[in-house]
């Protein structure tokens, strides 16, 4: 079966919104990761386009692909979304926004200081982090937004909690997308990831699903985070909105932002 039409072109687009010259090595700035994170979400589509249009090929020719498989990557693709919206789009001014980023590396950082050190080469990238640590903290405690929170939100944020207890399904109403795709639809892709009960197929009697069948949803999932990518990246950075205009891609863009915020049931 084909995939929607729509998908590869938002891609397609949304990649393109990426192409700029990078920094060179681990900046601290959010510029890089902001567009580090809309790269992933592209690899994560690439590949699921690629495992969803040979999942109705013979089995001889791809034995190895499953809609759990798809399913898990659209999740992935998904929290991409999710993450730069929460830590670029979504914060209100300069000093939130470096609150939250500042935060989410942080996070990072600390949670590979809990593995264990097998190799000697690891124990230099052990020290250079704790330095990126250091600052990192530092400049936490000299954010006015990141001062200005209860002391308990301060030290949740400081041990790498950067979502502060909010849930992706939080996240998601922050972004304007329905309730329907941030935590219904998310939900049930979560089954697969997890190994959830409806992530082992069982077939009604009399009726057989397909592979895409059992993907139902996550194609348009998948655009309308590429279309709120791509409008949020030209929210942070308006010269890229050439990007759109040159690709003819502005109402291609607006359709699946206004599906993602009202539903595909309207």
């Amino acid at each position: 079966m084909e995939l929607h039409k729509d998908l590869v072109p938002l891609v397609d687009v949304l990649e393109a919104l990426t192409r700029v010259p990078e920094g060179h090595g681990p900046s601290l700035d959010w510029i890089d990761d902001a567009y580090a994170l809309a790269k992933k979400f592209v690899r994560h589509s690439r590949t699921f386009v690629a495992l969803y249009e040979s999942s109705g090929k013979s089995k001889a020719e791809h034995p190895t692909v499953d809609a759990a498989s798809v399913n898990i990557l659209a999740r992935a693709a998904f929290e991409s979304f999710l993450v730069f919206h929460r830590l670029f789009v979504h914060p209100h001014s300069d000093d939130e926004r470096e609150c939250q980023y500042l935060s989410w590396r942080l996070g990072g950082y600390l949670l590979r200081r809990r593995f264990p050190i097998y190799f000697p080469q690891n124990v230099a990238v052990r020290n250079y982090e704790a330095t990126l640590v250091r600052e990192l903290r530092a400049r936490l405690s000299g954010n006015s937004v990141f001062t200005a929170l209860s002391l308990k939100e301060r030290q949740k944020l400081l041990s790498g909690k950067w979502r502060l207890g909010a849930t992706w399904s939080t996240i998601a109403s922050q972004a304007s997308l329905h309730k329907g795709f941030g935590d219904t639809f998310y939900a049930l892709l979560c089954e697969y990831a997890h190994s959830g009960g409806l992530s082992v197929p069982r077939d009604a009697p009399g009726f057989q699903w397909s592979d895409q069948d059992r993907c139902a949803g996550a194609p348009e999932l998948l655009m309308i985070a590429s279309a709120n990518m791509a409008r949020g990246i030209c929210a942070l950075f308006p010269d890229r909105a050439i990007v759109l205009q040159l690709a003819s891609a502005e109402n291609l863009v607006d359709v699946w932002v206004k599906i993602g915020s009202r539903g595909l049931e309207q």
